[in-house]
């Protein structure tokens, strides 16, 4: 694990701030999406997610869910990691968007080089990840971003749609 650009904020109590971040998750692997989204939902804090199955559809969704944080699998069909965050950086305009990627490997090469904030390695350790989405609660400016909702987002708490999903894996 490794965060590349490191903020050493001095807010006591990231838990209590009413901020829904959205974050994009691009990960391939279904086991992975589901671990990935149960831990995130473990933590209880005001999260979105909008989770895709490679960088293709990350690029896309991206556009309309404007996500202040990424977890980008390295290697997907379609588009890999490294590509669908070139293609993000180049049409981001939020300059506090955190992007991570994910890997079942070593640190990936050349990180910094196309934009990406840090790493996690699979498995995925809450505590890391839980310190992640603290710090990008931390670094937003909720009155300077747009958004436009996808029609396929939906709550970490929409049981109904969660429930249909799980039972196509």
């Amino acid at each position: 694990y490794k965060m590349l650009d490191q903020n050493n904020s001095s807010e006591p109590n990231v838990l209590n701030k009413k901020i829904n971040l959205r974050i994009l998750i691009a990960e391939d692997n279904s086991i992975n999406r589901l671990l990935i989204k149960t831990i995130i939902e473990e933590f209880k804090l005001n999260t979105e997610l909008l989770i895709v199955n490679n960088g293709k559809e990350a690029l896309v969704e991206f556009k309309k869910f404007q996500p202040h944080l990424i977890l980008m699998d390295i290697m997907m069909p379609e588009m890999n990691g490294y590509e669908a965050t070139l293609a993000i950086k180049k049409i981001n305009t939020n300059e506090k968007l955190k992007i991570y990627a994910l890997t079942a490997g070593s640190e990936p090469n050349n990180l910094s080089e196309i934009g990406m904030d840090g790493y996690l390695e699979k498995p995925i350790d809450s505590d890391i990840l839980k310190k992640i989405i603290e710090n990008s609660i931390n670094e937003i400016d909720i009155s300077k971003v747009k958004y436009n909702k996808p029609n396929n987002l939906f709550s970490l708490y929409d049981i109904e749609k969660w429930t249909k999903i799980f039972n196509k894996i």
